[in-house]
Formats: C-alpha cells, structure tokens, sequence
C-alpha cells in the first residue's frame, strides 16, 4: 500500500487580506440586498447602491495597499461639479436603511448586514489590525467606514472615530477705552409745577364751589 505524500503546511492568510475577504463578502451580500428591495426604497435604490459600491471598491484599494505595506496617495479634493439634476437626498440619520425598511417583511436582513459588520470590525484580530496601521490609512478606513456604520445603525468602533479638530485660538480682544456716558435729553418737555390758587379773594360763593 503506497503511503500518502506528506501534507504541505498552509500558511495562514495575512489579517488585512482575511479582513477584506470577510468585508467585500457582506458588502456584495449588502449590495444584493439593496438591489432586492427597490420596489420598498424607490428612487433611492440606485444612488444607494451606487454609494456602497463606491465605498467597497474604495475599502478593497486601501485594504490591498495596506496588506502590500504601502499608503494611498493622498489626493487633493475635487472642486465641486457645477449644474446636472441634483442626486436623491440619503438621509444621515443612524439606522436610517432600517428606518427606510420597517414596513417591509425582510427588514431583518439589514439588521443581519449590521451585525455582521459590527461582528467583523469588533473581533479581537480586526482590531490589532487597526491598531498597527499607520495614522494615515486609519483616517482613510475610518472615513470610508462611517457611512456603513452608520447606515446600518452600529456603533463605530474607537480606532475608526474622527480625530477632534483642535480648538481654534481665538484672537485677543483689544481693550477699548471707557468713555464719560452723557445723560440723555429727556423726551417729554416739563410741565410747570401745579400751585394752588388763593381763594381769599374770591367771593363767599365761589370759594365754596371751588376754583372756577
């Protein structure tokens, strides 16, 4: 009986690709979903999924320069487009593809897309690779994954938050001189000071009834 050659050792799938793998997996499955639903969202369904479509393509690039040992180029932004009929307004409320979903029976989908990502981006190994990433690729992740998250009502977690801008120094106040206050003229003119008359002089009659 011939002996069965030896197994090979399988390396083990760097984190940055395990992660994207993982991620790009509930994103097609979350665009999927979208797409499903159209006659529930409407005239919302395309940009919506024109939005995550961006934001995974976006995560892949990042997720696979990250992988490679390599930064993004920065690149400047992108003066706004100047006229063409204005996009359907998406909401930024947390939980908001919830919202828009409560009266449709597969509501809970979005809630099972939620908890798959907040899962994914809580599980100990994503987190010691957002711990070692460098600043720059964390703001880059961060910016593109607050959306989601925020579509999806879970919360983000603390390596992906915004950086607080520093407060603004405020220029000092120079000190104004005080100057004497004049009193205001008054508006109303005064009227002379009431005197009573002298009621000797008139007669018995008259001082009775009063002044005439």
């Amino acid at each position: 009986m011939a002996t069965p050659p030896p197994l090979t050792p399988v390396a083990p799938e760097p984190p940055a690709q395990r992660f994207a793998a993982t991620l790009d997996l509930i994103l097609m499955s979350l665009l999927a979903f979208i797409g499903a639903r159209f006659r529930t969202l409407g005239d919302i369904t395309f940009p919506l999924s024109n939005r995550v479509s961006r934001a995974r393509q976006r995560l892949m690039r990042l997720l696979a320069h990250l992988a490679a040992g390599r930064l993004l180029r920065q690149r400047p932004p992108r003066p706004g487009r100047k006229g063409g009929a204005r996009s359907p307004y998406i909401s930024r409320r947390q939980g908001w593809l919830i919202h828009a979903l409560r009266h449709d029976p597969m509501c809970h989908n979005a809630v099972a897309h939620g908890l798959q990502l907040a899962c994914l981006l809580n599980d100990p190994a994503t987190q010691a690779l957002l711990a070692a990433a460098p600043p720059a690729a964390l703001n880059s992740l961060g910016r593109t994954l607050r959306p989601l998250c925020r579509l999806l009502g879970i919360a983000v977690p603390p390596p992906l938050q915004p950086v607080p801008r520093p407060p603004v120094p405020r220029r000092p106040t120079p000190p104004r001189a005080k100057l004497p206050r004049a009193k205001p003229p008054s508006l109303h003119p005064r009227l002379p000071q009431y005197r009573p008359r002298d009621m000797s002089v008139l007669p018995p009659r008259a001082r009775k009834n009063g002044p005439v």
